[in-house]
């Protein structure tokens, strides 16, 4: 495995941040337009499919109830 400089690893981040940046604006222009909750669900879903979040397990078991 070939080892990054520094200036890799920083592209790496900015690149990161970046796309952060983007998710976050995304989820509050939905929450700006009030948008429906269909919106929400299928912006909720890509974040999961990304792997950036998924719900606490106290929280799905509370949804089965």
């Amino acid at each position: 495995m070939s080892e990054i400089t520094i200036q890799e690893y920083q592209e790496i981040k900015n690149k990161e941040i970046e796309a952060l940046k983007f998710t976050i604006g995304a989820i509050a222009e939905i929450i700006w337009m009030e948008m429906p909750l269909k919106y929400q669900d299928n912006w909720l879903e890509k974040i999961m499919e990304q792997g950036l979040w998924k719900p606490d397990e106290d929280l799905v078991e509370g949804m089965k109830k």
